[in-house]
């Protein structure tokens, strides 16, 4: 019986997801299905729609066994780094496949690219299109291209670029996980165009309903998802913070703001100046904004400063394996007792495993206390470390 990973932020959960787990199961009808996942903020710079616990119960009662928690140094990070955080979940509790969607469907072609992209040439060449002003995702897409047109293409699709730092997490690591690939269908990554049952999940974001959670969500979800959609229990996203977060980086020096994870080349300065001009979140993105940096990686740095995610403390490695939720079958891999790092279920354990594991619990209590500040409803939060472990 197979073991099988899936990296996901499930924000939220929808008719996409569901099919991934069932491509899974019908192609291995005994597997079991692992998900490592976005805590309370996600990698493109914000906050999630819905509470961990919530998107991690979705996952569970429409086909998940068991629901791990990517840690936010690593949810809230650079493409590369989000993958290897999530290999690094799946790899320390034995799955023995990585699934993941791809628009290209050609694993040969994502696997050429992983070899390029540490190709003696090709780092040369991306030097040269980053120095002409590129974003890194751009130079490097380039920079292949001269060598591989097929592997280059896959660097310019979303779910692709997660596929080739998900093979090269692999091989970083050192892990026997073998890439399974699914193909992606019926709408694009950030499509704002649904097909038929199915959108993007930023499209239910943007749109986001009662009727839109029934229409793109699996039914099993769209009722927990709207019972918290009724109760508020949702994020208004960082957007909700922006005077709070203009705040603190006026409080910041140049030399704080420097120290912020991914700030470099003088970032710090642009981000200063812009702080002292613009008082919502749009204008200092576009303050700070160059051709070289994307946006999202600017709404990232954003999230550091507010929720404090300096260099030191994000290069920190993985301490523990955090449980969201199981079944009976997600309960079997646990109890196998084979993990390569402790796995807790409740983050209070984290405390008394080392103190990395509490500094990485003391950030992820840090990081849930700011994400109820944007909810709808900031009563219906729930706590980091009094709320269970979900059992189904």
């Amino acid at each position: 019986m197979a073991i099988y990973g899936i990296i996901a932020e499930y924000n939220p959960f929808h008719n996409g997801h569901l099919y991934q787990i069932n491509a899974i199961k019908q192609s291995d009808y005994d597997a079991k299905i692992v998900v490592a996942m976005s805590p309370n903020v996600v990698q493109r710079g914000d906050f999630a729609l819905f509470d961990k616990w919530t998107r991690a119960r979705a996952a569970l009662i429409c086909g998940a066994d068991l629901v791990l928690e990517i840690p936010s140094t690593f949810a809230l990070a650079t493409a590369e780094r989000f993958a290897l955080g999530g290999v690094s979940v799946l790899d320390a509790v034995g799955v023995d496949r990585i699934c993941f969607g791809s628009e290209s469907g050609n694993l040969q072609a994502l696997t050429d690219a992983v070899a390029l992209l540490d190709d003696a040439e090709v780092k040369e060449k991306l030097k040269k299109y980053l120095s002409e002003g590129n974003t890194f995702a751009k130079a490097r897409s380039l920079a292949v291209k001269e060598k591989n047109e097929i592997a280059a293409e896959c660097l310019n699709n979303p779910n692709d670029i997660l596929a080739v730092e998900y093979i090269k997490a692999i091989a970083k690591l050192g892990s026997k996980i073998e890439p399974y690939l699914v193909l992606r269908k019926s709408v694009e990554h950030l499509s704002e165009i649904p097909n038929g049952e199915f959108a993007s999940a930023s499209y239910i974001r943007e749109n986001l309903s009662e009727q839109s959670l029934i229409d793109f969500t699996p039914a099993p979800a769209a009722e927990l998802f709207k019972a918290e959609f009724k109760n508020g229990g949702f994020s208004n996203g960082l957007e909700s913070l922006e005077t709070a977060l203009v705040l603190k980086l006026r409080t910041m020096t140049k030399e704080k703001i420097a120290a912020l994870f991914d700030v470099s080349e003088g970032l710090e300065n642009r981000i200063w100046r812009a702080s002292r001009e613009k008082s919502d979140l749009t204008g200092l993105c576009t303050e700070i904004k160059t051709k070289r940096y994307t946006m999202a990686r600017i709404r990232r740095i954003l999230m550091y400063a507010l929720l404090d995610f300096t260099k030191d403390k994000m290069n920190s490695s993985l301490p523990y394996i955090r449980v969201l939720g199981h079944n009976a079958k997600g309960l079997e891999i646990i109890s196998r007792k084979t993990a390569k790092l402790p796995v807790i279920t409740s983050l209070s354990k984290a405390r008394t495993l080392s103190r990395e594991g509490e500094a990485f619990a003391e950030l992820e209590e840090r990081v849930s206390g700011v994400f109820a500040l944007t909810l709808q409803n900031k009563e219906s939060a729930k706590n980091e470390f009094s709320t269970p472990t979900i059992r189904l």
